[in-house]
């Protein structure tokens, strides 16, 4: 009975131990899923984060703008507007003084102007018919030149000046002429260069005879008693040819007078109907493009 009693003992708490773990397993199995339905819970209830796409900003659009006319403050720029118009009527005034000290008037005596047109009428009077002859003259050699095809480089021009410097004495000497003369350089080039044109058409290539017969006659009065002609040979030449060009021009510039049209207005004032002064005037325009 003993045994029975403690095999029933036995099997009572076997059984026992047996639910208890079953319990244990049920509870834990319970607890699992019940974490797992929070876990879903709280995922369901927790919205979904969004991405938001980011557009890429350009480098011109980052850096900043620079500050325009517009950010100047209004009284600044009025102050700047104002500035600059007394400026230019500074400038304006500036100008009319000028004009009326150096243009307007020549002279001024005890604070009564001489006008400049007063002056330009009389020197036209006492001069004017004398320089539109010399000018219209200066025209023809041109032209003639222009036909003959005759030229004379800035070189020519060049080595005429340094040899009248040497016949002068220096460079010096040659300023103080040209202002004793009333002339300047540049004035002095433009005559060396008609010259020389005019020289280069009216005479002829002398030959050794010519320069060594004009060498025999005028040897003591341009050369020397003692000169030898081969030293003083370019000498020689250079004389020669000043003295033809001056027994010879004056034929030659008359007969170009008499064959061109000439009208010297300093003289003879004609009174033209318009479409003759067009024809004159566009003549004129072709006579200077074909010169050129």
């Amino acid at each position: 009975m003993a045994r029975s009693n403690k095999k029933a003992q036995s099997k009572k708490r076997s059984e026992e131990r047996s639910k208890k773990v079953v319990a244990s397993d049920r509870a834990k199995i319970s607890d699992t899923v019940s974490r797992s339905e929070k876990v879903s819970k709280v995922k369901e209830s927790t919205p979904a984060k969004v991405v938001k796409k980011v557009t890429p900003v350009s480098e011109a659009e980052t850096k900043a703008k620079k500050p325009g006319m517009i950010s100047i403050k209004p009284r600044m720029l009025k102050f700047v507007t104002w500035v600059l118009v007394v400026i230019a009527t500074l400038i304006v005034i500036d100008f009319v003084v000028q004009y009326i000290n150096n243009d307007y008037s020549i002279a001024i005596v005890n604070g009564s102007r001489i006008p400049r047109s007063e002056y330009l009428v009389r020197l036209e009077d006492a001069y004017g018919n004398v320089i539109a002859t010399q000018m219209m003259n200066e025209e023809l050699i041109k032209q003639e030149a222009v036909k003959e095809d005759v030229t004379v480089s800035d070189e020519d021009v060049d080595a005429a000046v340094a040899q009248t410097k040497e016949e002068v004495g220096g460079e010096e000497e040659l300023n103080a002429a040209l202002e004793a003369n009333g002339l300047t350089l540049e004035t002095y080039r433009r005559n060396l260069k008609i010259q020389l044109l005019a020289e280069a058409m009216v005479v002829p290539e002398p030959t050794e005879e010519d320069l060594l017969a004009f060498f025999e006659e005028f040897k003591d009065t341009y050369f020397g008693e003692d000169a030898v002609y081969e030293d003083v040979k370019d000498t020689v030449a250079e004389a020669y040819t000043k003295q033809k060009f001056n027994e010879l021009s004056g034929a030659w510039l008359n007969g170009l007078r008499e064959e061109a049209t000439l009208q010297n207005n300093t003289t003879d004032r004609p009174s033209y109907g318009i479409l003759q002064i067009t024809r004159d005037l566009l003549s004129d325009m072709n006579n200077r493009l074909d010169t050129k």
